[in-house]
Order: C-alpha cells, then structure tokens, then sequence
C-alpha cells in the first residue's frame, strides 16, 4: 500500500526498505527521488538501476583528487582499496607527519581529544582491518575519503555488497548519456591551485570557517570508526544489519537535523544545491528527471521540491537486505 506522504525508507524488523518518491507540478513535471543506501543486496542496486532505465538520472559520483594518483582504479572490495591507497597514504604521512601532529595537538577540541582517545582505545583491541582503517585515516587526517574503507568493511561482515562495486560505473553508467554526474569535482573546484600548498596552510594557519569544515570532517570519521568497532563486536551478520538498519532510520529521520549540523558543508548542503540546479535545468527540456544520490540528501532535496511546487505522488519501494542472512 502506497502511503500518504514521503517515507524514504522503513524497517519493519525483518527487511529495511528504500522507497523511491515521486513528485509532480502543476505543469506535468515529475521527479523521482531515489535514496540510496550504499550498503545493500547486489539485487538491490541492480533493480534500483533498472527503475531509473533510461530516463534523465542525476546521480552522485564525487572525485577527489590526490598529488600521487591521477586515474580511476577498480575497487573491488576492502583489500584493493587498501593496497591502491598504500603508497599514496605512506607519501602523504611522509611529508605532512610534523604538521599533522602539530594540527592534532593545536586544534582538538577536548571533546575530539577525548574521542580520538576513545577511539584508539578500541581500536587497539579490534581485528586488523579495522586496525588499517584507523592508521590510514590518521595518517590523511581524517578526510571523507575513509568513508570508503569503512563502507567496504560493514559490507563485508554483513554479507552484503558496496554502491560502486554492485554497480558498474565505468562501463555502464558512466557511459549513459541520458545519466548527469551532479556532484563535486575537487579537482576542477581547485582548478590551478598547488594542492601541497593549499594543504600546508589548512594545516598550519586555517581561517576559521575552514577550520570548522575540516573538524567536522575529523569528527565523522573518528565517529564512524568507533561504529566500525560496534558493529564488529557484535556477534553475527543479523545483529550487525539490525544495528545498520536503526542507524540509518534515526539519520533520515529524528536525527537529520544534527547531520546536517554535524556535517561540512560540501557533503550534504552544497552537493543538495548542486542537484537542485540540475532538476531544474533537465526539467527546462524534458517532463521527468531522476535523482540516484545517497538517501541522507533527499530530506533537503524534498523540502526544496516542496518549495517550489512539487507535490508528492507516490512510491516505489525496493528491498534493501533482509536482517536475516539465511539466503545470502
């Protein structure tokens, strides 16, 4: 049964749910909405896929740029994550060390420094993965980009498969003309800037603005290390995707509003704006557009689509992982 107003996603204890909502205008226009969770059923991703068909898409695909890596390689899973990033990691460590620590020490708010103490705590008693999670965040600073090795390990104890393993980006959807990359590109926003300079100011003498972008950055990944410990300590696949499943309730629900203020503003409120553009430009030229981007974004994105005219229709919904592991 459809129901009367957006939800983006349910769990009913058994199964967590997506549900694609779909808004319509005055003038015919329609937007679907589709939230998606990262980590999921290859099923899942496949048939999300296969609903956007061949419809206008406006899907998120960010790229960071690193001085020592300058092509796309294929992740496949945690391992060749780690050993693509290997040498990039130690070269970064290398000639930042001094001014890492220096940054560490200098700007951790107590209750970061309290955290982090927490966090290297637990880690000390956790497996290796986690282990190699943690060194490599520390030795980047705590950038998003371990959100990547964090989201292939909860993968892999829950049994279950990764957004861009699942999906095949570079030659499918990359290749869809009808498919619009809407997100940043850090190595045109920072067009000719020189990157090891750039980063010796953050780390020695950053504004405060920035510097408040760049703890938040910190306290995200140093929060979700310490979830990687929680997850991992529990006992079997079920409980690890309960807990996933209540998690990701609370974040699309009572708890978005702290996200969002928790958050820098690149990651949730400049990407938002970025495919709120974009919706409008497609729909200039066509009746439908699609939205394939993380399902923490469409709160923001609903409330713009509600702003400006845009009622909802209904929904589709689409079986994230069952809690039981019994047919995977």
């Amino acid at each position: 049964m459809l129901s009367t107003k957006p939800t983006f996603l349910s769990f009913d204890g058994a199964s967590l749910l997506s549900h694609c909502c779909i808004y319509h205008n005055g003038d015919s226009k329609s937007v679907g909405l589709i939230p998606v969770i990262h980590i999921g059923n290859s099923t899942y991703f496949r048939k999300l896929v296969e609903y956007a068909g061949n419809r206008p898409t406006v899907f998120e695909y960010m790229k960071f740029v690193s001085p020592d890596q300058d092509k796309t390689i294929s992740i496949k899973n945690f391992e060749d994550f780690m050993e693509v990033n290997a040498s990039t990691t130690e070269n970064f460590y290398n000639t930042y060390k001094k001014r890492l620590n220096n940054f560490y020490k200098k700007n951790f708010t107590k209750d970061m420094k309290e955290l982090w103490k927490l966090v290297k705590k637990e880690v000390k008693n956790s497996d290796n993965k986690i282990k190699q999670i943690y060194d490599l965040s520390e030795k980047t600073r705590f950038t998003v980009q371990s959100l990547t090795p964090i989201q292939l390990y909860w993968a892999e104890i829950m049994n279950l498969s990764h957004q861009f393993i699942a999906i095949d980006y570079e030659n499918d959807i990359l290749r869809r003309s009808n498919w619009i990359i809407t997100d940043l590109d850090m190595g045109k926003l920072m067009g000719d800037v020189d990157t090891h300079e750039l980063l010796k100011n953050i780390l020695t003498e950053p504004s405060k603005e920035v510097l408040n972008e760049v703890l938040k950055e910190i306290n995200i990944i140093l929060s979700s290390i310490l979830g990687t410990v929680e997850l991992a300590n529990l006992p079997n696949v079920s409980q690890r995707r309960e807990r996933l499943a209540t998690w990701l309730m609370a974040s699309i629900s009572q708890q978005y509003k702290i996200i969002e203020d928790v958050s820098p503003e690149y990651m949730l409120n400049m990407r938002n704006n970025m495919v709120e553009n974009t919706i409008l430009e497609i729909l200039e030229e066509n009746d439908e557009v699609m939205v394939f981007f993380g399902a923490t974004h469409m709160i923001g994105i609903e409330k713009f689509l509600t702003e400006n005219g845009f009622t909802f229709k209904g929904e589709e919904q689409f079986k994230v992982f069952d809690i039981n592991d019994d047919d995977y």
